[in-house]
């Protein structure tokens, strides 16, 4: 627990949205999902290789057609995070996306047992996968746009 005001910049949360079309996105809507971007550092490669204009601090936008696209490296990342055996592996996996220093300090400094619990860190992450998948699914399913914004 951080007991202290945070400042704007110090903000470390990703916002993901499935809209129709003519809806606005909106910061902090309760509409939305949120995701610590220390964790979503996990997911985050397979929104840049989806789309080549994907900036994390940037309002992002995924059409159902590009969101295809970002099902199947969601779907890839996935298989990688399955196929997780230990606490090494997690080390591993995370270390070898540009961004994933960013969950392997997160995890070291609020996980003090994460070696010994790295099957429940596996699970939920899986499960944020899953998550990330569902909701990219509803978007092609019901030609909406995915949104996500990165704070």
């Amino acid at each position: 627990m951080d007991i202290r005001l945070f400042s704007f910049d110090e903000l470390d949360i990703v916002q993901i949205s499935c809209l129709p079309p003519n809806e606005l996105f909106l910061d902090f809507s309760k509409k939305s999902k949120y995701l610590q971007g220390s964790v979503f550092s996990l997911f985050q490669h397979s929104f840049e290789l989806a789309s080549s204009d994907y900036d994390y601090y940037s309002l992002n936008s995924f059409t159902a057609s590009q969101a295809v696209a970002l099902r199947n490296h969601l779907m890839t990342n996935q298989s990688r995070l399955a196929a997780i055996k230990s606490a090494e592996d997690i080390e591993k996996i995370a270390l070898k996306q540009l961004s994933g220093i960013d969950f392997m300090n997160s995890l070291k400094e609020q996980v003090q047992e994460w070696r010994v619990s790295w099957e429940k860190i596996r699970s939920n992450l899986l499960k944020v996968g899953e998550e990330l998948i569902e909701m990219t699914d509803g978007c092609i399913d019901e030609d909406l746009i995915l949104w996500i914004k990165g704070f």
